[in-house]
């Protein structure tokens, strides 16, 4: 009768090599906003609080904007990317 032996550095193995293979394909995460695309996003916060509605577009890729708000908190949505582009906590 054969018996499978296990050795739990085979296992060691085969994950380190999941976990290279996996962070090889991860993308870096995006850069903090510039002065510039902050302006434009508090502008474009302005703007979707009085009016509702901006032609302001995202600084990064030229999407539409999205306002989020949550009692005094709100952050501001890229909708081509689904990234959130600007987060602030009130008080």
């Amino acid at each position: 009768m054969l018996r499978a032996s296990h050795d739990p550095a085979d296992d060691l193995r085969r994950t380190l090599a999941r976990l290279r293979q996996l962070l090889d394909v991860a993308e870096p995460p995006a850069p903090p906003p510039s002065e510039a695309e902050l302006s434009l996003l508090y502008a474009a916060v302005d703007e979707l609080r009085r009016r509702g509605s901006t032609d302001r577009t995202c600084p990064r890729c030229g999407g539409a904007l999205w306002l989020e708000e949550r009692g005094a908190a709100y952050r501001v949505w890229c909708l081509q990317e689904s990234t959130a582009l600007l987060t602030v906590r009130g008080l």
